[in-house]
């Protein structure tokens, strides 16, 4: 679902990140935490991969 390559993953790693506060729903961080633990990896950086992918698309 949220799956990248590792190439694209190491890329996003070295672009600079900014802090942000975001409110989210608790429906919603449930949801990452769940896919996040199935996965093995962090959901927050699922949540930045979603946003990323969504201002890629967005800027094409």
């Amino acid at each position: 679902m949220l799956r990248e390559s590792r190439a694209d993953a190491q890329d996003r790693l070295r672009e600079s990140n900014v802090k942000v506060t975001l409110s989210l729903s608790q429906r919603s961080v449930d949801f990452f935490k769940r896919e996040a633990k199935k996965q093995h990896a962090p959901y927050q950086r699922m949540i930045r991969a979603l946003v990323d992918a969504h201002a890629e698309k967005d800027e094409s």
